[in-house]
């Protein structure tokens, strides 16, 4: 199993915070943002390699996080050609990317760059081992107001998805999707096809449709998560991660 950490966006949300600096190295308890996510990964046996999903823009500071810190894992840069926001391949595309310039297919975990967990991937790779099939790591906002702003997931009773909408203005669930995700072969195999009918590089779209082509389960994480897409979660995380 391969991870694949997405870092590649432009934090435009973000403002000044993010102007000169990627998000996903932005200090956060005093190490980069990347840094507590390279560390929910490493402890998994199952992967081998890292592999950061970044754009040319800020590749000469990824280049200088990853001298300065030594890992047990294998971890290389992806370097998409985006300079500016425009240009961006968006997250399905990153995934196609990685895998035509890696030539890499194996069951892929993807986690997005601008995650905080105060928990393990565990339960989530256990989730995955025991359905043999695509997963995706969710986090029960407790609101439907708040649910509003996130990706929702309902699950059956087998914990499969058979609903995913993005920011819907009537969520029928609290579920948010993480942004965490493993996917099967199969799965990957779909990616191409999902891009040359639909053209949408949004994960949650591409999670929508591939629910209906193929069993997708939902893992709920316990614990604290911040989604850092804004200055205010930012904020957040930083007083509240534990």
């Amino acid at each position: 199993m391969n991870a694949l950490v997405l870092a590649g966006g432009f934090a435009q949300r973000m403002g000044d915070l993010a102007r000169d600096v990627p998000k996903a190295l932005l200090p956060l308890k005093g190490k980069p943002i990347l840094e507590h996510v390279l560390r929910k990964i490493e402890p998994l046996e199952e992967v081998k390699n890292i592999y950061l999903s970044i754009n040319a823009r800020f590749e000469s500071q990824f280049t200088d996080f990853l001298q300065h810190r030594p890992s047990p894992k294998f971890i290389k840069l992806v370097v998409e050609p985006s300079l500016e926001e425009g240009e961006k391949l968006g997250s399905v595309g990153g995934i196609k990317y990685f895998m035509e310039s890696e030539q890499a297919l194996d069951p892929l975990l993807v986690i997005a760059g601008d995650n905080a967990l105060d928990t393990g991937l565990f339960g989530l790779l256990l989730l995955y081992k025991r359905v043999k099939s695509p997963v995706v790591g969710l986090y029960d906002v407790k609101s439907l107001e708040l649910a509003k702003t996130y990706g929702v997931v309902t699950l059956d009773d087998r914990k499969r998805i058979v609903a995913f909408e993005e920011k819907p203005p009537e969520p029928t669930s609290t579920l948010a999707s993480t942004g965490i995700y493993i996917f099967t072969v199969p799965a990957l195999e779909r990616v191409e096809d999902y891009l040359d009918k639909n053209g949408g590089d949004r994960m949650g779209d591409f999670i929508r449709w591939l629910a209906k082509q193929e069993a997708v389960y939902g893992f709920v994480f316990g614990g604290k998560w911040f989604d850092i897409g804004s200055p205010q979660e930012y904020t957040r995380a930083e007083r509240e991660l534990d």
